[in-house]
């Protein structure tokens, strides 16, 4: 007795490409309304005031506009230490940007 073998129209193929299509984009669309809610919802940082590591006081409303990088660390943490060099080499790579 010869088996059955299920042959698929070409609308039926198509169909269902563009039924995943759709739900693709759906998936995409939620996901972008969702970052765009969150973006509008942010708000300023605060105006505090922090000490370089020069002991030199700065106000974040200050250098509203640039690119600000704040990390807290210590001098006995390890892996503190070992971003030094990367933020050094950040620095190095991003100061004639401002």
């Amino acid at each position: 007795m010869p088996t059955k073998s299920t042959v698929m129209m070409p609308s039926m193929k198509n169909n269902r490409k563009n039924k995943r299509l759709f739900i693709t984009l759906a998936v995409f669309l939620l996901i972008a309304a969702g970052f765009t809610v969150l973006l509008a919802k942010s708000s300023p940082a605060p105006d505090v005031s922090f000490k370089t590591i020069t002991n030199k006081a700065i106000q974040l409303k200050g250098l509203q506009g640039k690119a600000v990088l704040i990390t807290f660390w210590a001098s006995n943490c390890p892996s503190c230490l070992k971003e030094i060099a990367d933020f050094k080499r950040l620095y190095q790579d991003q100061h004639q940007n401002g």
